[in-house]
């Protein structure tokens, strides 16, 4: 009589959380809250950055529910020099005086404000709480993420006061990535959002090879 063989032990691997996994919640509603304000910037013909002028049908095409599926995207829509340590050392040593990185706004200067300084309180608590969440789900460099690490409350609320017409979009010249998400937030496809989401994460990724 043959013995029964006993079957190869394998080991399961246990499922991993993420540590910063909460900090994608705070993304989702920092980027709800700016699409808000450009899609009812849109819906009043008041916004005349580069993003609605290419794809002005879909931002007034935008409703709550499209802004919420577009906001779950994993990383920041909006960038405030973060991956430029120059414009970070300069602002902080003339915190006082108006350095323009950027030649054009992307928000009205009442909505530019409280919105820079919401997400830069989250950023400076990222940096803090998880230098390698910020650098993926902001788009920080090492060098920038270090440094807001260092802020104080009052820098915060400078830097919000001072250049928060800083605050632009990301890859506004990326006229496909906008219509894709724009386009699948508005639909029902979930993959294409997700399609969408992942467009986004790889311009990222190659913007941190390029810039090595």
């Amino acid at each position: 009589m043959r013995r029964k063989r006993k079957a190869p032990y394998t080991r399961t691997l246990q499922p991993h959380r993420w540590s910063a996994f909460h900090v994608l919640d705070q993304i989702s509603h920092l980027n709800e809250r700016c699409l808000e304000a450009t899609t009812k910037a849109a819906a009043a013909n008041e916004c005349l950055i580069e993003i609605v002028q290419r794809c002005s049908p879909l931002w007034k095409e935008m409703n709550s529910r499209a802004v919420a599926r577009a906001a779950r995207s994993p990383i920041l829509l909006t960038d405030l020099n973060f991956a430029n340590v120059q414009w970070w050392k300069c602002a902080m040593e003339r915190a006082a005086h108006p350095i323009r990185g950027n030649l054009h706004s992307s928000f009205a200067h009442e909505d530019a404000m409280s919105l820079t300084r919401e997400i830069l309180m989250q950023a400076w608590h990222t940096a803090r709480s998880t230098s390698s969440a910020a650098c993926i789900l902001f788009g920080m460099s090492m060098e920038v993420t270090a440094f807001i690490a260092e802020l104080r409350p009052r820098h915060v609320d400078q830097l919000a006061a001072n250049h928060s017409e800083e605050l632009r979009y990301r890859w506004l010249e990326k006229a496909m990535f906008w219509k894709g998400l724009l386009s699948a937030a508005i639909g029902d496809d979930d993959r294409a959002l997700k399609r969408a989401h992942v467009h986004g994460l790889q311009l990222l990724g190659g913007e941190k090879i390029g810039g090595q």
